[in-house]
């Protein structure tokens, strides 16, 4: 897979990334084999975000991403991982949802 340099990170970032939008609890064996899949064809670069897997503000694609970490050992060090928050009319609080924090990041991420 081809690869590019981006200033400030210490290795290379593919020029496609995985999208997980899609990423649900439900449907967890199924996302963590295209996180292999994805992986193994060379593909560095994995996005993420807290709507990701349900408009609920969930974090559920987060959720997947950091239990898939966590069954397989060292695969951290070779992906690039994106995350993004604040997405105008999904992740302000409104009608009484939580606001974004990056300890909630830190908490789907990192179980």
């Amino acid at each position: 897979m081809r690869t590019i340099s981006v200033a400030g990170l210490n290795k290379p970032v593919s020029v496609i990334g995985l999208g997980t939008m899609i990423f649900h609890l439900n449907s967890q064996q199924r996302d963590f084999d295209l996180l292999d899949a994805f992986v193994e064809c060379g593909g560095p670069y994995v996005d993420t975000a807290e709507v990701y897997g349900v408009t609920e503000e969930h974090g559920y694609s987060e959720i997947v991403i950091g239990e898939w970490l966590s069954a397989r050992h060292g695969v951290r060090e070779q992906i690039i991982l994106s995350s993004q928050g604040l997405i105008p009319g999904f992740c302000a609080a409104r009608n009484g949802s939580r606001p974004i924090r990056s300890r909630a990041y830190a908490h789907n991420l990192n179980g």
